[in-house]
């Protein structure tokens, strides 16, 4: 039996995600009420996922969301220390040296988690459409700009 690309990096990612996704919620430094909403780590992650996750970013329901073209939109899921960037659309992943705007085309290492009914971002998020979370790792680059 041949596997696709697509579904071994989901299998995959669903391997690793039991200690990585643990605390996926918003930490309030970047929680300024302004929307779009950052969705982030609440703790600093011991491990990450690392499928191959990559798309287009975009603002839906005043979050954040990838369109990889593959189904829904997933929620994303910034990666730790990510805080808003001064345009106020804009993030900035890090230690600042990637800024990610919607329109942005990103690649990073990462995985998909169903959506959490208890996270803070079922409160800031209209997610009428949105598939799942997607975890982006610190690795994220921009690949195309707006």
């Amino acid at each position: 039996m041949r596997w696709s690309t697509g579904i071994v990096s989901r299998v995959l990612a669903a391997i690793v995600v039991v200690p990585t996704a643990a605390g996926c919620a918003a930490s309030a430094p970047s929680d300024d009420g302004r929307s779009p909403f950052v969705v982030q780590p609440s703790i600093e992650p011991d491990g990450y996922m690392e499928a191959l996750v990559g798309g287009e970013i975009a603002v839906q329901g005043g979050c954040f969301v990838l369109l990889s073209g593959e189904g829904k939109p997933s929620l994303v899921s910034w990666p730790f220390g990510t805080r808003r960037g001064k345009e106020g659309d804009d993030v900035v992943v890090g230690g600042g040296e990637v800024t990610v705007r919607p329109g942005d085309t990103v690649e990073s290492g990462g995985g998909w988690v169903p959506l959490d009914d208890d996270a803070e971002y079922q409160e800031k998020c209209d997610l009428d459409g949105v598939g799942e979370v997607v975890q982006l790792n610190p690795d994220l680059r921009v690949v195309a700009g707006s």
